[in-house]
């Protein structure tokens, strides 16, 4: 097996709220974010807490009664990757599945137990049901060329966003996750289109994209850029993901370089949300963005995945439920479009309504007939050409026609 250097390709991008304002956090670790040595002497530590008989639970890695984020969780990324083999230290801790590495399963495992007492290992409830499948939108068809400042979207490239079905609102994502026994791969014949520094002409973002919709006015092609993330689109995202990999695959700088995603090592990767008990942030109620993806070059896209989430209203102290190797084409593309049956367009094919319902009478288009469509309609009283949505009655005139119309609506 591979010797690991965390000594991995540890390649860790963590967005909050709390960071630099507007800008994306990316620790690019690459052999850097821990030598050999130190993962020894975390390893030292963990067998000094460990004399101490002070938790009974194998994810209490700190052993200070609580299985959280900043020790225990830590201590996993820092042996992630590494096997017993080339591991110099007393115990490699982290190796909970015994498999002579710590992998992505170990550190997802400890993901369950998160906030749970350290005195004794809780009771995690596997469950099932609430995973329904992957939803894929053709987001956006550039017809036309958009160029940023380095770069162009091509006419003929598509936007796609990926996405999640649970059964409940508040089903929790906590991870997406592929190794050698459920291999994760998201590809196309053509390749992903990724924004460009003004500056460097390197790649701007990380594979966590932009944290802000700043960047869109100056680089309009920013606003298209491929992203990976766990609920929602980056700059809309409250919440922390980190995505993490060793350097026998490295696939978030392939990613980044255009290429497909591809995950099968015995280490495995993926990427997961630090804020697991955090409802998730979602324009579409069932729906959890996994990601964007702008295809270059050609049109397909597909591949699979498997999801760790945390179920809600099961009525299971701790639900926990893993999905693997679940697939996507344009063979199962999803319809986007207005569901409203009383919007001026109405698409009866539409699954999952956009948004973008037309409401008789919404002149300001905000959704809602409400005194500020009275407001721009008075403003456009008398008009008698291109009078837009105040003529309601379509007759090439705003008068009082329109506004009986209105006040039927009104409210």
């Amino acid at each position: 097996m591979q010797t690991y250097v965390l000594e991995t390709d540890l390649a860790l991008a963590v967005r909050t709220k709390d960071s630099i304002p507007y800008d994306s956090l990316s620790l690019r670790t690459s052999m850097n974010l821990m030598t050999h040595a130190k993962a020894i002497i975390s390893g030292l530590l963990l067998l000094f807490f460990s004399t101490q008989g002070q938790s009974q639970c194998e994810y209490d890695l700190d052993e200070n009664g609580v299985i959280n984020y900043d020790g225990d969780v830590f201590y996993h990324i820092t042996q992630y990757g590494i096997d017993s083999a080339s591991y110099e230290g007393p115990y490699l801790f982290g190796d909970h599945n015994d498999n002579g590495v710590v992998d992505i399963r170990d550190l997802y495992n400890c993901l369950k137990y998160v906030g749970t007492s350290g005195s004794e290992c809780a009771e995690v409830n596997e469950f099932s049901g609430n995973v329904m499948g992957l939803v894929l939108e053709e987001y956006l068809v550039h017809d036309t060329a958009l160029y940023g400042a380095m770069d162009t979207i091509p006419a003929g490239s598509i936007t796609y966003r990926l996405y999640l079905k649970v059964a409940d609102p508040d089903d929790i994502v906590v991870g997406v996750y592929g190794d050698a026994l459920a291999p994760l791969q998201i590809s196309t014949s053509g390749e992903f289109f990724h924004v460009s520094s003004a500056q460097t002409g390197e790649v701007l973002f990380s594979p966590t994209g932009p944290q802000s919709s700043f960047y869109f006015a100056p680089v309009p092609t920013a606003e298209f850029t491929s992203w990976i993330s766990i609920d929602g689109p980056p700059w809309i995202n409250q919440s922390q993901c980190l995505y993490i990999s060793s350097l026998e695959e490295n696939w978030g700088e392939s990613f980044s370089d255009g290429q497909d995603i591809f995950i099968n090592s015995v280490v495995g990767g993926g990427w997961f949300d630090l804020d697991t008990w955090v409802p998730d942030v979602s324009e579409y109620p069932l729906l959890r963005t996994l990601g964007q993806f702008t295809v270059v070059g050609a049109t397909d896209i597909s591949g699979q995945l498997s999801v760790l989430i945390k179920p809600d209203g099961t009525g299971l102290n701790n639900p926990f439920e893993e999905s693997e190797m679940l697939g996507f084409s344009l063979d199962n593309l999803a319809i986007f479009g207005c569901t409203d049956s009383e919007a001026l367009n109405f698409d009866p094919e539409a699954e999952y309504n956009d948004g973008s319902c037309l409401l008789l009478g919404d002149i300001d288009g905000d959704g809602e007939i409400t005194l500020d469509d009275l407001l721009v309609f008075i403003g456009n009283f008398g008009c008698i050409s291109d009078c837009g949505p105040s003529d309601l009655n379509s007759d090439g005139v705003v008068n009082s026609l329109d506004l009986l119309i209105l006040l039927g609506y009104f409210g």
